[in-house]
């Protein structure tokens, strides 16, 4: 779609290259925050059932 807009396939290149730099960035921070939470759920569980073992 770039090649249509600029008619230059090196300028093409290099809109493509940060385009993609950009988006690889962001979707990464958007992933991330939930798999985090979602480990961190599971250890928070873990360890309380942990503690529930140790203490009874």
């Amino acid at each position: 779609m770039t090649v249509v807009v600029t008619k230059n396939i090196s300028l093409t290149h290099i809109i493509g290259f940060f385009f993609y730099g950009v988006w690889n960035l962001f979707s990464g921070f958007y992933v991330l925050r939930p798999v985090h939470a979602f480990v961190f759920a599971i250890k928070a569980f873990n360890f309380k059932m942990r503690q529930k073992d140790v203490t009874c």
